[in-house]
């Protein structure tokens, strides 16, 4: 418990599995935190946002210079996962396409229930929706074998 975050050991018997378009899903429909990823004239950047997926898109909320950043790329990706370090198990979800800016009055006023206050708080009131034009997902899981002695 006392190591950093990723310092974990494999299984004895680690599985590395692709996900279903369907899994990942699943995955993404739970919502909570991921990293919005884009180029910048600096290079890479990935940022946190708290996002839901909803009607097969992911949605989060950002302020309007990183939304105009974020609509001018041709492709985002969009990166979610969860990690059990004590079990040695994991999955990624992570998804690619463009990201628009959602600024019709009733898409907004639909999407007002969701949970999208970002933590770091702020004017952060541009949405930004993205579709998925790619979707994968790896999960990492464990295969019970025998013991032999």
């Amino acid at each position: 418990m006392d190591r950093p975050p990723g310092h974990g050991r494999a299984g004895r018997h680690p599985v590395l599995d692709t996900l279903t378009r369907e899994q990942c899903e699943a995955h993404l429909a739970v919502g909570g935190v991921g990293r919005i990823v884009y180029s910048s004239g600096r290079g890479p950047v990935a940022l946190p946002v708290n996002f839901e997926f909803t009607e097969g898109e992911v949605i989060f909320s950002t302020d309007k210079s990183k939304a105009a950043a974020l609509e001018a790329r041709n492709a985002v990706g969009f990166e979610v996962d969860r990690v059990d370090e004590a079990m040695s198990e994991g999955w990624s979800v992570v998804v690619t396409g463009q990201a628009r800016r959602i600024e019709d009055p009733e898409e907004r006023k639909r999407l007002a229930s969701l949970d999208l206050e970002a933590w770091a708080g702020g004017d952060r009131h541009a949405l930004i929706g993205i579709r998925p034009d790619e979707l994968t997902g790896r999960v990492i899981i464990h295969e019970s074998t025998p013991d032999h002695d």
